[in-house]
């Protein structure tokens, strides 16, 4: 058989390759093959991982070079190869993770030459708790970064911020930290399921963040996605299913505690004295229901036990040249009340392909599709606060769309009068689509182009009838809407990286880049009433009255481009530098404000490495020293510019017009950069054979030229009848605080157990003000005024301190309500401070300070235990020191029309608390002081969650070709304790309000890796 010229040269081309390549095992210490081991040549793009026994292949580019071996959890090891040869290498285990690879900005480095402040999460530490969000998976893991949930809502979001708040500007995201997925800004890390993120890195301190300049103002989380190996394909699947509900929240009056207190109310009126007197407390449909004994816990009608259900599957492998991952997942939860729902489809796929020696390319896309409804937002509230009498259901199990009759409210399950009486629904898509190309053309020296695109396409559909919650005796008729709100995010960075070939002592690095992004957003919304035919629901706008149309839309963009330098030395790797500064450009900023430099500089001492330094107790210890600049262009895109508005709700002689008027915003054009200087000191220290470390940082941020909209004199006029506003740089703020970290080995035996601590104090004030005085808020003072020597949320009324008794009668009728001292102050009244000493109280001169939203500290406390094939983890945390707004004592009825949690103790003669005033027959807003209980100390411990799981053993796996099997239970929000006393039955996380409280969750679950 003849062979052709081509095909001799295709058998040349194999044979050169198999001379090329270079095979070997990869073990531990013990001789235990090692599978996911990078293999890396170096000084050029070629990279693989070992496989399940440890066996890797890899091209050289010549017929020598030198390969890097990296495992999380073992020392890095290089090998001088030979094409052709097969080699065995043995890793030696890193107790003290020295040499783990942390993600910081637009780079990686180990864990001990780092200079700033930054903590990483590894996957385990992610998946330790079952959770759509891995937000709420590391909560209290971090120290200095807060994470709250915002409701106990299928659709709930979450809440966080690095190191307190810095800002008053009311920009979207303005105190929030910066985000960056896989290299890549805009995206959301609810899109990503846990299991899909082989790390977390959170950089703190202004020195880590001023390489982002502006954007990392507020700090930076990077995000980095598991990606494909070299090996034969490795399938995992991930299922969990539970039950949500069983929620903190407390009992409301019913029976006699309810009679009692509507007894109370009209006793002190002069209108009740007896039992006899009962039926004029109550109207007829009341009287009616109380006599038929018709109590109703509305609270217990709207609850129903929800379900939570949750599947990934991801298959991932690739060759020398070709590795890749593909994931997919589906999310289910139903919460807490009927038509609150979730649906998450998520579909992600990362590839990597070497072309050759030098040249890298890679691709990640997402895809998440969001599918939810939502119940009105006070269907609980109503549930608390209705009479608890009436009838619930008719005959034929209908819901009584009013239990008391038309004199009454209407009753908290009205939109389950039907399937189509409301309906509210979200639907969202995300799509990520991410690229890059690497090249490194010689030693040292690397280049890589980052492309990226993340598109938002968010619609909230609205059908509220005329017999809904929301409308049934306020509106005669439905309400139809269509939100749309689509974006469109454009990120695009250019990155160099040079190491400067120098002797064994001296390490120098420079990397540089540009960064440029483009976000535009567009919205529309319709609206219309009147529509006959529920099931058209929001799909027949046009079938509403023609003049309830309501029609608007919106058009927003900007745009940043950025250049930045960084240089890092390091001298014998213990005396570490580094230096950077980042240029900002900023369109929605004025014209000759759009441009700051941020600088920074960090400096690290390895005390440790120091051949004097003999303490045999300490086995790691490094000093670290930073200082850094960043800034906040918080303001809306056209925050700098006056406008027009048109308007049609104008007329002459029966002929409509538009016409215009200003921007409630009036554009400043000398308006500029919000700046932030942050100092930064900390310590990293292992203990006792790396069985204890430590990590300590101490900081100091200064906020300087605050970016806020004021509110201008009505003198200057106003746009459609509003007073004007205007961006201005009116002040400065501080925080200053300290974080620890303390990780100890406590058993290290058959019986393992290991403890993670994380603290965080954080102080916030504002330290000046425009013109040096207080800004106290001109719609709600209690909650807008900004104080300075106070954070930035304060809270601003009378300080209550506690309610007159009997026995200072006489103190009490020295102090007066009123400026004509005609109303003294009586037993059974709201006691408050006399803060200027006139014995009158007002809202002018006896109004202070009284706590902050921002705690004093938090802390998470994590235990791990293993014992065989089990593990145990327990996790708990605290928040302390913050005050909160607390609907439950707000919402106080003294008339005790309405109802009230059953534990709040109100005073009488014969039961003289000193809690709540003397019921009347009056609003509880005619009680002078009652501002001051809609704030409560807002203090909570919390046992978040335990997890006990069971692996097992190696064979069993074995004989059913299985790498692993874990099963595993979890309790979700098991326990939570408040400090204040008006806190009972309360998930203080939740933050006070009463509408949708934090729901218990119980799952059960199984991993699989085949």
């Amino acid at each position: 058989m003849l062979a052709s010229p081509h095909g001799i040269k295709a058998l040349d081309r194999v044979v050169h390759y198999q001379e090329q390549e270079v095979k070997g095992r990869v073990t531990d210490d013990q001789g235990q093959p090692l599978s996911g081991v990078t293999v890396a040549l170096e000084n050029s793009v070629i990279a693989t991982s070992t496989d399940m026994e440890g066996n890797f292949t890899i091209r050289l580019s010549g017929q020598n070079g030198r390969l890097k071996f990296t495992s999380l959890g073992f020392q890095e090891k290089f090998v001088d190869v030979i094409a052709g040869q097969s080699y065995q290498v043995n890793l030696l285990a890193d107790n003290e993770n020295l040499d783990e690879v942390v993600v910081i900005g637009y780079g990686t480095t180990k864990k001990r030459d780092l200079t700033g402040s930054v903590t990483s999460l590894k996957q385990d530490d992610i998946v330790r708790s079952p959770a759509s969000n891995a937000l709420e998976s590391i909560q209290g893991q971090v120290p200095g970064l807060e994470i709250t949930r915002n409701s106990g809502s299928a659709t709930s979001g979450i809440s966080m911020n690095i190191r307190g708040k810095r800002s008053l500007a009311k920009a979207e995201g303005a105190n929030s930290p910066l985000v960056i997925i896989d290299g890549m800004q805009g995206g959301n890390i609810a899109d990503i399921h846990p299991q899909d993120i082989a790390s977390f890195d959170v950089l703190k301190d202004a020195s880590s963040t001023a390489i982002y300049g502006s954007q990392g103002a507020n700090g930076v989380i990077i995000v980095t996605t598991k990606r494909g190996q070299n090996g034969k394909p490795r399938v995992n699947y991930n299922t969990y299913l539970g039950m949500n509900g069983w929620a903190l929240y407390p009992e409301m009056r019913t029976g006699d505690a309810y009679i009692n207190l509507r007894r109370e109310a009209a006793k002190t009126a002069g209108q009740w004295s007896t039992p006899e007197d009962d039926q004029t407390l109550f109207n007829a449909g009341e009287w009616t229901a109380l006599n038929n004994n018709q109590w109703v816990n509305w609270k217990d009608e709207v609850f129903q036990t929800g379900f939570v259900q949750n599947h990934q599957l991801s298959v991932s492998g690739g060759n020398a040249n070709t590795q890749g991952m593909l994931s997919g997942g589906y999310y289910k939860e139903l919460g807490s009340f009927k038509n609150d729902n979730l649906s998450k489809y998520n579909l992600r796929l990362n590839v990597d392909q070497t072309i050759n020696d030098f040249i890298k390319v890679g691709t990640t896309s997402q895809i998440t599709h969001y599918d939810g409804n939502t119940r009105a937002d006070n269907v609980l509230w109503r549930a608390s606060t209705n009479v608890p009498l009436g009838t619930v259901y008719d005959d034929a199990g209908k819901v009584v769309l009013w239990p008391l009759g038309r004199e009454g409210k209407v009753s908290p399950l009205a939109d389950e009068l039907s399937e189509y009486t409301a309906q509210h629904q979200l639907v969202n898509t995300n799509l990520i689509a991410n690229g890059f190309v690497e090249l490194k053309p010689f030693t040292g020296f690397s280049f890589r182009s980052n492309f990226g695109a993340n598109l938002s396409f968010n619609k909230n559909n609205n059908f509220d009838s005329a017999n809904s919650i929301d409308r049934a005796g306020e509106f005669p008729d439905s309400k139809a809407s269509i939100f749309n709100n689509d974006r469109k995010f454009l990120n695009w960075d250019n990155i160099v990286n040079y190491t400067v070939p120098l002797n064994e002592d001296h390490n120098l690095a420079f990397t540089g880049l540009t960064s440029w992004t483009k976000g535009r957003t567009t919205t529309s919304y319709l609206e219309g009433t009147g529509q006959l035919v529920e099931e058209q629901l929001w799909h027949n706008l046009s079938a509403n009255d023609k003049d309830s149309y309501i029609i608007r839309s919106g058009f927003i963009q900007s745009q940043t481009f950025s250049y930045a330098l960084r240089a890092n030395y390091s001298f014998k790797g213990k005396y570490l530098l580094t230096v950077s500064n980042r240029w900002d450009g900023a369109s929605r900023l004025s014209k000759d404000m759009k441009w700051a430099a941020f600088p920074s500089v960090a400096a690290a001492w390895r005390v440790s490495d120091e051949s004097w330094f003999k303490t045999e107790k300490i086995s790691d210890l490094k000093l670290r020293v930073s200082y850094g600049q960043t800034g906040n262009s918080g303001i809306s895109e056209y925050g700098t510019q006056s406008g027009l508005l048109g308007y049609s709700n104008a007329a002459f002689q029966d002929q409509g017009f538009v016409y215009y008027a200003y921007n409630t915003l009036l554009g400043n054009e000398n308006l500029g950069w919000e700046r932030s200087a942050q100092w930064n000191i900390g310590m990293d220290m292992n203990l006792f054979s790396n069985r204890i470390n430590l990590v300590v940082d101490l900081y100091d941020t200064k906020t300087t030229d605050i970016l806020l909209p004021r509110t201008l004199p009505t003198s200057m006029g106003s746009g459609n009848n509003t007073p004007f506003q205007i961006y201005q740089n009116i002040g400065s703020t501080r925080n200053k605080g300290i974080e620890v970290v303390l990780n100890t080995k406590n058993l290290d035996k058959e019986f393992k157990w290991s403890s993670d601590f994380t603290f965080g104090a954080n102080k916030e004030e504002i330290t000046e003000l425009i013109d040096g005085r207080d800004i106290i808020g001109a719609t709600t003072r209690e909650t807008e005024s900004l104080l300075i020597g106070r954070p930035l949320q304060s809270f601003y009324t009378f300080k209550r301190l506690g309610i007159w008794q009997e026995s200072e009668a006489d103190e009490a009728a020295r102090y007066f309500k009123d400026q004509a001292k005609t109303q003294s102050f009586k037993p059974g009244d709201i006691k408050l401070a006399d803060l200027n000493g006139d014995n009158i109280i007002d809202d002018v001169n006896d109004v202070t300070y009284i706590g902050t939203t921002s705690p004093r500290w938090t802390l998470g406390f994590n235990n791990t235990f293993t014992y065989k094939n089990f593990d145990l983890n327990v996790y708990a945390l605290a928040r302390w020191g913050q005050m909160m707004e607390y609907d439950f004592t707000a919402s106080f009825d003294p008339q005790g029309k309405g109802n009230s949690p059953a534990y709040l103790n109100y005073w009488t003669p014969e039961n003289q608390s000193n809690d709540f005033p003397r019921p009347n027959l009056t609003n509880f807003y005619n009680y002078l002081g009652y501002q001051s209980y809609n704030y409560v100390d807002g203090s909570y411990i919390k046992l978040k969650t335990i997890t006990l799981g069971y692996k097992l053993d190696k064979d069993l796996l074995q004989r059913a070709k299985l790498n692993g099997v874990r099963f595993y239970v979890s309790g979700n929000n098991l326990f939570s304790w408040a400090k204040s006393e008006f806190v009972q039955d309360y998930d203080a996380e939740r933050g006070g309000s009463a509408k949708s409280p934090l729901l218990r969750q119980f799952v059960f679950g199984v991993n699989l890796d085949f």
